[in-house]
């Protein structure tokens, strides 16, 4: 019987100790690992070459191991035996009929112990899932194995079917090069072998159709090994791509913007309402299996609109209980995994939700932010796991940010690696930069439905946001944070937010895995470390999305949606035994085709020869590679192409048969998209002038009587060069002014030109601008060159003026919504004093920093002037800082330096030191030989204030039944409820919960409460926001109101307990006299110096200038000055207290000490002239 030994503790990799290290090289010529050799469609050969390995000893809880790691080798989990790496590559499978010949191999056999490494080889681990107790994850260790004094080895290549994609047959070769014999220590290895693979079928011709009918240019099969690229058509047969969406109808009219959008940049949109095909999944699969069955080609992208109420999913076939909409994108039986399309939700369970998706969609993809800065900008967090963090999760954030997330792609990164992650007020950090803006936010570690668990950000987060308009993808590699079957998970949160959150969200429906994120993120590798390096054969989702390696093409995965599929490849690749299980867990909620945007974008590179004539059929577009151009007409695509890696796309339609405008949109990955019009003319004739735009004068001005410069735009409509032209206008009763115009305009060229400027005056007045005489003759289309405007001008007083919601608080981050009270202005630009900036009308902004900021705001009129409103210091963060003054002293001297607030004042060394060095407003530095510079900042604590019902014994009973009762509350500010007073009839374990207004838990405690009264601490930290609840969710047997209650309990802009779940307003349930705590309040950290001089040409204060007499004494002490003069004398103790303080203006005072303890004191002059201060003694 097999005999695996299971030791109870965890084997973590973080807690292996590496020791010895020794690379084993073999005599091959080839660098390249897999080369292929010959290949046709039903046969191919390959020579796989082993790269150097290494040997490394490892020190574990459980013993001294030794492992094999090298570059492509990928981790084995035979759970129990020796873990020998393999060499792994995709591969198209035309069949699963296959055999295997090995045509030759080279192999020598090693003997470890020779080479110092005397340890057996390691034993393989199952992956453990981020919601396992590593006290409870076994070691495996199977004895029988190991004491077995054979060869282990397993089969030199294996080949495993995994399904089918897009027609194109998807699997895995698998090369075992090494087996062992645990006994004597000695492993043979495979360095170099041939092989040829044969598969045998009788339906290749079917197989290549549906190749050829289902090609997408967004599914690129060149990364499998033996790939055979049978598409035979065009490339300008690829495009357009069809979009699907599933939607119930009533969303139609809410989705008519999106689909316009999506038309005009380059999809073939197609919409299938539920109350046609049906709202089961049986019924939607149908349809979507008929559509890419029967159509050519089939839709590319699958967006799902709805939540699961309205577009239900499919449960996952693999371990545990999830919800998954895979089984939507995959139709190749039902066994299939692979998904056929890449597919994506918006989970929308009301046109409100949908409206939001839509707006921060086609915002995002348009480019069209208010402000752009935000893009460079990311958040990388290795939350906390004390096992598993340092080497998992700070590997993936590390190897992401050492590769990408860098200032090389003009990044900056906000990096929060374990155990930094699990500091007190990360989590307050964290949420603050994602409320600032982030392009891109990735969190490794654990989670749950409600969010991100350890540094901690939740949907009870969410409202409290101010990101408007700076918002990008966020990923979740943990547990359950799109675990969407509930009423509103993380994912699900994050992006219904109104114009903030997050456009995207990728993240888990269930238990994610430790080793399989690791591969997601970074690509599969023979040993999980802490700063993983690039590997060019095994590429994880951070390569394939930047590709900046030189990756093919084959490998660019540039969209959300091929975000996920590029992570889950590199599971897929690996010898995980969660494959399908990760195909189903990992969701996106967005956009399928948007591509995030990596740093701020460039402009993209464009040009075509405008206007189109009307018969035109075809426009030829000079762009960037990778590009795609559509063309559309009031929101009908009339062509889209895709450049790949050539300059240009010839588009092709009808022939024009109207001058309406066209739209031209062209986009690709981290460019600037470009949208504009272009215009369609009529047929050119032989002399023509066209006035195409007016730019100025406006049609209404909010002044008058000044001077303004008129600005037209000219285009030549002409078969032949246009030279001159006399252009004029007329405005109200003023004199008709004309220029004439000079140059040399090819058919269809602009200029603009400036007429001579005008006197704005009152009221409305005609303004009529024409042009004439086209290279001296008659115009042949008069209708074209005249534009007439009605101008109104009249006197309205421009004011600039403002107001905030909240001018103080002490809280971080600090969120202030400005109310804009100015009158008359056209643009606005806000000066919020800390170095940001905003042309919203009413912005929200938040401030991350405790200080006084002024505010200023330009209300600019144009022409018409700008005015200009500037509150000092009205905003302030914190308490006010300290009152400090730096002093000068001689070199050698003591100093003390002093600090008032009216809280606490706390001493750092540093700015940003966490904890001070000492509390109290003087601070004594002994021999001081160089300037000094201390940092102080001012703690006031705020302090503890009761709310509730105090009628914990009167007016009711005790509640004992299961139903959950709980009180709803408002809060405002951030605040801490520290403890409530319960009265239980018996004793016994509650559980209290605090929830938000969906139900989903924030925090929770389980206490043991007496019977009778008593008071329960809580410390729950309360979040900003409205309708939470506070609830005891176990069988309460606890004291509640049913009379008497007088609600709104409420500490004023603080919380309000405005009623209960009973929906009575005389019912008041369980928790009494709430026992508040509101943050406390610290101000900016300011510097205090003490400066050192060498005192040479100091007169004043030298030691004969200044005297003390008798020093020590025991009753009293003359203070002597060469000069009267008005004197401030202060006695300090050497810890820093002051003692005394006197004034006397003659030039010498006597002082009595008789009362002082015995010890030595600092005394201090100040006047005028400076500062000076000297030890004395007494004694007694």
């Amino acid at each position: 019987m097999k005999k695996v030994l299971v030791i109870l503790f965890a084997l973590l990799s973080i807690n292996f100790v590496f020791a010895q290290t020794k690379e084993v090289t073999f005599p091959i010529n080839d660098k390249q690992i897999w080369q292929i050799v010959d290949n046709e469609i039903m046969s191919f050969r390959v020579k796989i070459s082993l790269p150097a390995i290494q040997l490394q000893n490892v020190n574990t809880p459980h013993g001294i191991f030794t492992q094999i790691i090298g570059d492509a080798l990928a981790i084995s989990y035979d759970t129990g035996k020796a873990q020998l790496p393999t060499l792994n590559h995709l591969i198209e499978m035309p069949s699963e009929n296959l055999n295997i010949t090995i045509i030759s191999k080279k192999e020598q056999i090693i003997n470890l112990n020779e080479l110092g490494f005397t340890s057996p080889i390691i034993p393989a681990q199952p992956s453990i899932s981020k919601s396992t107790d590593p006290k409870t994850v076994p070691f495996y260790f199977d004895e029988n194995y190991y004491n077995t004094n054979v060869f282990h080895r397993k089969q030199l290549a294996e080949i495993e079917y995994y399904g089918k994609q897009r027609g194109t047959g998807i699997g895995l070769l698998r090369i075992n090069p090494f087996a062992y014999n645990p006994v004597t220590n000695l492993l043979e290895i495979i360095y170099e072998v041939e092989l040829e693979v044969t598969f045998n079928s009788n339906n290749i011709k079917d197989y290549l159709n549906d190749k050829l009918r289902l090609f997408s240019p967004f599914f690129n099969f060149s990364n499998l090994l033996n790939y055979q690229n049978n598409v035979i058509k065009d490339v300008i047969t690829d495009y357009p791509i069809t979009y699907l969406i599933i939607s119930p109808r009533s969303f139609e009219n809410t989705l008519q913007p999106f689909i316009r959008w999506k038309t005009e940049k380059g999809y073939n949109v197609e919409v299938a309402y539920t109350d046609v095909i049906g709202t089961s999944t049986t019924n939607i699969k149908s349809y979507l299996q008929s559509l890419y069955s029967n159509t050519t080609p089939p839709p590319t992208f699958l967006l799902l609109v709805g939540d699961v109420d309205l577009i239900p999913s499919f449960n996952g076939t693999t371990q545990n209980s999830h919800v998954t909409d895979l089984y939507y994108a995959c139709y190749d039986g039902s066994s299939d995994y692979l998904p056929d399309l890449y597919y994506a939700r918006f989970s929308a369970q009301n046109a409100t939700h949908l409206q939001n998706l839509i707006n921060k969609t086609i915002t995002y993809e348009k480019y069209q932010m208010p402000i752009k800065s935000y893009l460079d900008t990311v958040l990388m967090v290795a939350g906390v796991d004390n096992n598993y963090s340092s080497t998992y999760a700070n590997g993936q954030i590390n190897y992401a940010t050492q590769n990408y997330f860098n200032s090389n792609n003009g990044i900056y990164s906000h990096t929060y690696l374990y155990p930094a992650s699990s500091g007190s007020g990360v989590s307050a950090d964290m949420i603050s930069k994602i409320s600032r803006g982030t392009g891109y936010a990735n969190y490794t570690a654990h989670c749950n439905s409600a969010g991100w668990g350890d540094p901690s950000f939740t949907t009870s987060n969410v409202a409290s946001l101010q990101n408007t308009h700076k918002y990008g993808l966020m990923v979740g590699n943990c547990c359950q944070s799109s675990k969407f079957e509930i009423n509103e998970c993380f994912g699900e949160a994050i992006t219904r937010a109104t114009n903030k959150g997050a456009v995207a969200y990728i993240g888990a429906s269930d238990y994610s895995y430790w080793d399989e994120d690791y591969y997601w993120g970074v690509g599969y590798r023979s040993n999980i470390v802490a700063n993983p390096t690039y590997n060019s054969t095994n590429l994880g989702a951070y390569d394939r999305v930047f590709h900046t390696h030189g990756e093919p093409y084959s490998e660019w995965f540039i969209t959300n949606a091929q975000m996920i599929h590029g992570g889950n490849l590199a599971v897929q690749s690996s010898n995980s035994s969660l494959k399908k299980y990760y195909w189903e867990v990992y969701h996106l909620f967005g956009d399928p085709s948007t591509m995030n945007y990596f740093s701020v974008p460039d402009p993209l590179t464009i040009s075509y020869n405008e206007p189109l004539i009307i018969g035109d059929n075809s426009l030829m577009v000079e762009t960037e590679p990778y590009t795609l151009v559509a063309l559309s007409s009031n929101g009908i695509l009339l062509d889209a192409q895709y450049t790949y890696n050539s300059n240009s796309v010839n588009l092709t339609f009808q022939d024009l048969a109207t001058d309406d405008s066209l739209l031209i949109v062209a986009t690709k990955q981290n460019k600037v998209p470009y949208i504009e019009k272009i215009e369609v003319n009529e047929n050119l004739l032989a002399l023509d002038a066209k006035i195409s735009e007016l730019l100025a004068p406006v049609s209404s001005y909010n002044c008058y009587d000044i001077d303004i410069t008129p600005r037209v735009t000219i285009q030549n409509l002409s078969t032949q060069n246009l030279i001159s032209l006399n252009v004029c206008y007329s405005y109200a009763d003023q004199p008709l002014q004309c220029v004439n115009w000079n140059g040399n305009l090819a058919s269809l060229e602009k200029d603009t030109l400036d007429l001579p400027s005008l006197h704005l005056l009152e009221g409305d007045n005609q303004f009529i601008v024409f042009c004439e005489n086209p290279n001296n003759a008659s115009d042949m289309k008069p209708s074209n060159d005249t534009i007439s405007i009605n101008v109104k001008s009249e006197y309205k007083n421009i004011i600039s003026n403002f107001e905030a919601n909240v001018t103080s608080g002490c809280n971080l981050p600090f969120i202030v919504n400005f109310s804009n009270l100015s009158q008359n202005a056209l643009s606005y630009l806000w000066d919020f004093g800390d170095g940001y900036t905003s042309t919203d009308y009413e912005p929200s902004h938040v401030y991350t920093s405790y200080g006084l900021y002024t505010v200023n705001l330009i209300a600019d009129a144009g022409v018409c002037g700008s005015y200009t409103e500037t509150k000092v210091n009205y905003i302030q963060v914190g308490s006010l800082p300290p009152t400090v003054h730096d002093t000068t002293i001689c070199i050698g001297e003591d100093v003390i330096l002093e600090a008032y607030a009216d809280g606490l004042v706390n001493w750092y060394i540093n700015m940003y030191d966490v904890s001070p060095i000492f509390t109290g407003n003087y601070f004594s530095i002994s021999n001081l030989t160089h300037d000094t510079t201390l940092w102080v900042d001012n703690y006031v604590e705020s302090p503890i204030q009761h709310v509730g019902s105090t009628q914990s014994n009167t007016n009711g009973g005790f509640f004992n039944l299961w139903t959950t009762h709980y009180l709803i509350f408002d809060c405002y500010q951030p605040v801490t409820l520290i403890s409530v007073e319960v009265n239980a009839k018996t004793d016994g374990n509650r559980t209290i919960s605090l929830r938000d207004e969906n139900d989903n838990t924030i925090q929770s405690t389980t206490i043991n409460i007496p019977a009778g009264i008593s008071r329960v601490t809580l410390n729950f930290d309360l979040p900003v926001q409205n309708n939470l609840q506070l609830s005891c969710t176990t069988f309460p047997n606890l004291y509640r109101n049913s009379s008497g209650a007088q609600y709104p309990y409420e500490i004023s802009n603080m919380i309000s307990i405005k009623g209960n779940s009973a929906g009575d307003p005389d019912y008041y349930y369980y928790f009494y006299d709430w026992e508040i705590k509101g943050v406390d309040c610290i101000s900016e950290r300011i510097p205090i110096t003490a400066h050192v001089d060498n005192c040479d040409e100091i007169k004043f204060f030298i030691s004969n200038e200044f005297m003390i007499y008798p020093n020590p004494a025991s009753d009293f002490i003359t203070i002597e000055l060469n000069e009267a003069i008005p004197t401030k004398l202060n006695i300090f103790s050497l810890d820093g207290r002051l003692l005394r303080d006197y004034y006397f203006s003659n030039n010498k005072f006597v002082l009595d000490v008789s009362n002082l303890t015995p010890g030595t004191y600092l005394l201090r002059l100040s006047n005028d002239n400076g500062t000076s201060q000297k030890i004395f003694g007494v004694f007694h």
